[in-house]
């Protein structure tokens, strides 16, 4: 289910979180590194920041998981971190009041929530995309509550293989 409330912001965004804090136990970071040397500022900038979360949330940093790609002609690293779900990572999310405001180099690009290893949230800040696996309608008609508005007028059950699953 995809969401498309452009403007998870505010009042909603601060309630997702909770809402994600109370459900989820584990969360994934992204970082674009740029293999070109028109980049040097921006990567150092993102490895300054990969290493301060590292530092800061020693308690909660689980692994790190490095991926190489080519898109359009950059070629580009992907670094994932996975941290377990902590208070102070809440803490660290509730600073960006804004879902789509999460941008490297300032601040992490993508970001998933995940539930016993099955993602539950995930979005593309830059890409302005945020796709999530509701469990029941129940859950489906508190988010909206909250603010979300869903591609999908109603509920539907989540089939096994659009849940990514991620195996540390």
């Amino acid at each position: 289910m995809e969401i498309i409330n452009k403007n998870i912001q505010n009042d909603t965004y601060e309630r997702l979180i909770n809402y994600a804090y109370k459900k989820c136990n584990m969360i994934t970071l992204g970082f674009y590194i740029h293999n070109n040397s028109n980049y040097e500022k921006f990567n150092k900038k993102v490895r300054q920041l990969q290493t301060e979360l590292v530092t800061n949330y020693p308690n909660s940093f689980i692994a790190k998981k490095e991926e190489y790609y080519w898109l359009t002609q950059i070629k580009h690293n992907y670094d994932t971190y996975f941290f377990q779900f902590s208070k102070e990572l809440k803490d660290y999310l509730l600073i960006n009041k804004n879902l789509y405001n999460w941008n490297n180099p300032e601040f992490p690009t993508d970001i998933g929530f995940f539930k016993d290893g099955k993602c539950w949230l995930r979005a593309v800040p830059h890409e302005r995309m945020c796709d999530i696996f509701v469990e029941n309608e129940k859950e489906y008609n508190h988010l909206k509550k909250i603010g979300l508005e869903f591609l999908e007028g109603n509920y539907r059950i989540i089939f096994e293989d659009e849940i990514q699953i991620e195996n540390i």
